[in-house]
């Protein structure tokens, strides 16, 4: 599937790897991946979303769901719609717990040479690839990576969609 990744796709899963090694992570995820796609204005990626999305939003996203144990602005709203209220359980747990409890420590562990991809990692690569192939196009792009962030739902789409990305939208634009 790799050799069927445009360069700039290639550059793209580059910069998540180095993204996963910087972030001292275990394994290389949908969130690297955000990161990578987003890294720098300009980007494929940065033009199918009109420069809305910029890294250090995705980044303050991000953070917010991680503070809630990887729940996105939008299944906290669905939460509150029948009546909990994600910012008051997350306040009860880090008084009992301490400041982001909930949210995910960076590995103490020295770097591995090698990071592995996560299983919905490797969908999204998979998505990718199918998002191509839909649109009968020869090359994996940027915007495939993208379009099956978004359309695969979980966290990923949600930070995406908080910060006003849709696989919709975003489809709209590609085709």
């Amino acid at each position: 599937m790799f050799e069927k990744f445009s360069k700039d796709t290639v550059r793209a899963v580059h910069a998540a790897v180095a993204q996963a090694k910087e972030s001292r992570a275990r394994n290389i995820d949908e969130e690297h991946i955000v990161y990578a796609l987003f890294r720098e204005p300009g980007t494929l990626a940065s033009q199918l979303t009109r420069g809305a999305l910029t890294l250090s939003a995705l980044r303050e996203s991000y953070a917010r769901a991680h503070r809630r144990g990887g729940v996105s602005q939008a299944d906290a709203d669905t939460l509150r719609d029948i009546g909990i209220d994600v910012d008051e359980v997350i306040a009860t747990v880090e008084t009992q717990l301490g400041e982001q409890a909930l949210a995910p420590k960076p590995s103490t562990a020295k770097p591995k040479r090698h990071l592995p991809f996560t299983p919905a990692a490797k969908d999204v690569l998979a998505g990718a690839l199918r998002e191509a192939v839909k649109r009968r196009d020869k090359r994996i792009g940027d915007d495939h990576l993208l379009l099956a962030l978004l359309g695969r739902g979980g966290l990923a789409a949600g930070v995406l969609a908080e910060l006003g990305a849709t696989y919709e939208e975003v489809s709209a634009r590609v085709d």
